[in-house]
C-alpha cells in the first residue's frame, strides 16, 4: 500500500512540475516584444470623455492614462504631435452611429504628427458601431509606432461605402511594431500606404508584425501593401473564405512577402482574447527590456 502510493505521489508532482513549467513557458511566451520607449520628465494627461483629443509639444515627453472608457465619443482618442508618448490600457467603444456620411465619429485612434516613439498596449477598441480602428499619419522622419495587446472588435464597413480598416496609414511612420493584435473587419484588415499622402515623404525602414489574427467576416483584403518597403511576418493568421485565400485576402497577389501569412485561426484561438486589454489591463512585460528610443 504504501508502495502504491509512493508511486501516487511520484505521480502527481511530476504533474504538478509539468503543469508549472508550462505556466512558465506560457507566461514567457505571452510577453511583449518591444517595451515601451523611455520617458524623459513625462507629463501625465488624462484621457476622459471631455478630454480625449490632444495637441502635444513635439519636443517632450508624455504618459497618456484612460480615466474612464470613451463610449461613443466623436473621434475617439486623438494623439497630436508629442516626441515619446505611452498609452497602457484603456477602452473605447461605439454603440451608435456617427454623423451622416462621417465614418470617422466612429474611429478608434488617430496618431500623427509625432517626432518620436508612440507606445500603445492593452487597449480594447470595439462596439457594434465602431468603423475604424487605428488611422496613423506621422509625417515626421525617425518615428515608430508600437501597438501591443490591442483588440479591435469589430470595423464594419462594405465595398459600396465606407472603407473600414482595423490599422490604416497613409503617412509613416518610419518602424511600425505590431505584436499581439486580433482584428475583426466587415472590410479591410490593415491597409499599408505610408506615403500615400501628399506631404508624406517617409521612407519605412521596417513594418514588423508579429502574433496577429485578422478575422473577416465581410471578404475583404486582410493585408495591403499599397508600395514596396521592407515588411516582416511572423505568426500571422488570417481567416476568411478559403476560395479566397490569397489572391483576394493578400495584396499584391503572389507576392512573396507574404509568405509565411498563415490561413485559418491560431491554434490556441486569438492572440488579444476580448478579456485582455481594457481598463483593468496589466501588461505582462517585455521580451526586450530595452526601451525603444528615438
Amino acid at each position: 500500500m504504501k508502495k502504491h502510493l509512493s508511486i501516487l505521489t511520484i505521480a502527481l508532482l511530476y504533474c504538478v512540475l509539468s503543469v508549472t513549467s508550462a505556466n512558465a513557458q506560457t507566461s514567457q511566451s505571452t510577453k511583449l516584444t518591444w517595451a515601451p520607449p523611455e520617458l524623459v520628465d513625462p507629463i501625465t494627461l488624462n484621457i476622459t470623455s471631455q478630454k480625449r483629443s490632444f495637441k502635444l509639444d513635439k519636443t517632450k515627453d508624455y504618459r497618456l492614462i484612460f480615466k474612464e472608457p470613451l463610449i461613443n465619443v466623436r473621434g475617439g482618442l486623438n494623439i497630436t504631435g508629442g516626441h515619446n508618448v505611452v498609452v497602457i490600457g484603456g477602452e473605447i467603444r461605439f454603440d451608435k452611429p456617427g454623423r451622416e456620411g462621417k465614418a470617422l465619429d466612429c474611429r478608434g485612434i488617430y496618431i500623427n504628427h509625432n517626432t518620436g516613439t508612440v507606445h500603445i498596449e492593452g487597449v480594447l477598441i470595439h462596439g457594434k458601431a465602431l468603423r475604424e480602428g487605428f488611422n496613423i499619419g506621422m509625417f515626421n522622419e525617425e518615428t515608430t509606432l508600437q501597438l501591443q495587446n490591442i483588440r479591435v472588435d469589430t470595423v464594419t464597413g462594405s465595398f459600396e461605402g465606407h472603407h473600414a480598416d482595423v490599422v490604416q496609414t497613409w503617412a509613416g511612420p518610419t518602424v511600425l511594431r505590431i505584436d499581439h493584435l486580433t482584428g475583426i473587419t466587415g472590410y479591410q484588415g490593415f491597409f499599408l500606404h505610408p506615403v500615400q499622402h501628399k506631404k508624406s515623404k517617409i521612407a519605412p525602414e521596417l513594418f514588423d508584425f508579429r502574433n496577429i489574427n485578422l478575422i473577416s467576416i465581410n471578404k475583404g483584403y486582410l493585408l495591403w501593401q499599397a508600395t514596396k518597403f521592407p515588411l516582416t511576418t511572423k505568426n500571422v493568421y488570417v481567416q476568411t473564405d478559403a476560395k479566397r485565400f490569397p489572391a483576394l485576402t493578400l495584396w499584391p497577389k503572389g507576392d512573396p512577402i507574404w509568405k509565411d501569412v498563415i490561413l485559418g485561426a491560431p491554434p490556441a484561438g486569438d492572440f488579444v482574447p476580448a478579456d485582455v486589454p481594457g481598463m483593468e489591463y496589466v501588461s505582462p512585460g517585455y521580451l526586450d527590456e530595452v526601451a525603444s528610443n528615438q
